[in-house]
């Protein structure tokens, strides 16, 4: 199983390369890293505002978290970030890296909570020039 023997956030560097390729491939109109966005997306984290944080979602997000993953809506996302936080409250938001290509990107982060590290990554697109996060994970580092 893919997650048995390393977490998603630890083979970033060759799933970005992958995801440049296939990005590569397709025409779509570039789209530059939105840092005023990814601020808010953090701050939403760093103040476990679960129902801010889910406002930044498509409206079918890919969320895994704690054991579950899964295609959600944002309804659903926004509770089962409730409840994460709930048990996880954060203490620090570090903002590790970031890439684009096409009309998306992908940051990567680090939550520090009172009890675990999480890193936590997500896949922004640019859909009728409005940003939605398409894909958020949190992992245990």
């Amino acid at each position: 199983m893919f997650f048995n023997k390393k977490s998603f956030c630890a083979r970033v560097p060759g799933l970005l390369l992958l995801f440049l390729l296939i990005q590569g491939l397709e025409a779509k109109t570039q789209t530059s890293i939105d840092s005023v966005f990814n601020r808010q997306v953090e701050q939403a984290v760093h103040q476990a505002d679960a129902k801010k944080l889910a406002g930044f979602f498509h409206p079918q997000v890919e969320l895994i978290l704690s054991g579950y993953q899964g295609i959600y809506s944002k309804r659903q996302a926004q509770f089962m970030l409730e409840a994460f936080f709930k048990e996880n409250q954060p203490v620090a938001v570090l903002h590790e890296s970031q890439t684009a290509n096409g009309s998306s990107y992908f940051v990567l982060c680090e939550l520090k909570t009172r009890q675990q590290t999480y890193r936590f990554c997500y896949l922004v697109k640019e859909e009728n020039r409005q940003k939605f996060i398409y894909q958020f994970r949190f992992e245990k580092k």
